[in-house]
Order: C-alpha cells, then sequence, then structure tokens
C-alpha cells in the first residue's frame, strides 16, 4: 500500500497525485490500482477509483444543474416550433 494525494481536476478527474505519506488529506492505495490511473481518463468518487475504458478519449467533465436547464428549455422550444409546424401543415392539407 502506498499512501497518495490526489490532485483532482473538474470536480473528480484524476490529473495527477503525489506519493506524500505525511499528507493529512493522502489516502492509502495499492500500487496495482496506481499504475491503472489515466490521467484525465479517471474519476476518483466517494472513495472509489472509476476506470474508463477507452483510453484517450477523456472523461467529460459532470454537467450542471444551468447546463441542464439551458439544455431542457432549447428542447422545450424546440418541441414548441415543432408542434406549430405540424399543425400548420396540416391547416394547410384539410383547407385544399
Amino acid at each position: 500500500m502506498v499512501r497518495i494525494k490526489l490532485i483532482l481536476a473538474d470536480g473528480d478527474i484524476i490529473d495527477g497525485y503525489e506519493i506524500n505519506p505525511e499528507n493529512p488529506t493522502s489516502i492509502e492505495v495499492e500500487e496495482e490500482t496506481i499504475e491503472k490511473i489515466i490521467f484525465g481518463n479517471t474519476r476518483y468518487v466517494d472513495g472509489e477509483f472509476i476506470f474508463d475504458d477507452s483510453p484517450g478519449e477523456p472523461i467529460e467533465p459532470p454537467v450542471t444543474i444551468d447546463e441542464l436547464a439551458a439544455e431542457n428549455a432549447e428542447l422545450k422550444q424546440r418541441v414548441e416550433m415543432t408542434e406549430s409546424a405540424l399543425l400548420d401543415l396540416a391547416d394547410m392539407l384539410l383547407t385544399r
């Protein structure tokens, strides 16, 4: 077992680590686990490592509530526009 201090980016994505047994925020990790860590592709969430199976493609950072709300508003607007266009087409076909 080795004590390391994780360097996290974007919340929980591992961007690096330091071997530092005296740091109070360091954690104990097995050497095999350290060897599996791919910087930018491994997460540390709730005390667990999450390894991505596709090296080379960085993990997307977590989506925020604000981003989801903006996407939701955009999708609602698209649905309304589609419904309106569909109703216009139906009117055109029925008035022939």
